[in-house]
């Protein structure tokens, strides 16, 4: 797999997941707009050109991996209180650290490896032209999210 297909996989990912991290709290993005996923599928919809079955095969995956990863980021976000609730001045503090960062990398694994499932699943929905404008797309979003992070930077 070349270094622009590697990066595309990512954003994809990225694009499918980034909602079921912030779905259930109603997290609200850039300029308050809300991340939802469906908004997101709504989207392919219109620039890509989805069928109805299209749309529907990719709500189905997005539900199904939303329920997969709810498990994972729980664990996630208990982990980070863990960690915010050790005492530094303790003895086993470095242990304590080390035992739950082994743990982070171990749930940080598995987010990965289930979200490139799901962006094989989503991938197969979709024709090879579809795929190919997703790409360009995702690849984009990713030239502009590096301009604001350099803009912002300096």
């Amino acid at each position: 797999m070349n270094k622009r297909s590697f990066i595309a996989i990512g954003a994809m990912v990225t694009i499918l997941t980034s909602g079921l991290a912030f779905a259930e709290k109603g997290f609200l993005g850039h300029r308050g707009q809300g991340i939802h996923l469906m908004h997101m599928i709504d989207k392919m919809e219109r620039k890509l050109g989805l069928t109805e079955e299209q749309v529907i095969q990719l709500e189905e995956i997005a539900i199904d991996s939303k329920s997969k990863m709810k498990n994972v980021l729980q664990h996630r976000s208990e982990i980070r209180k863990q960690l915010i609730s050790l005492d530094p001045a303790n003895v086993e503090y470095d242990n304590s650290v080390s035992s739950l960062a082994d743990e982070m990398a171990a749930l940080t694994k598995q987010r990965t490896l289930a979200m490139a499932a799901v962006y094989k699943e989503a991938s197969a929905v979709l024709t090879e032209s579809q795929r190919t404008e997703l790409q360009q797309m995702m690849q984009k979003r990713m030239e502009r999210k590096a301009r604001r992070r350099a803009a912002h930077s300096s």
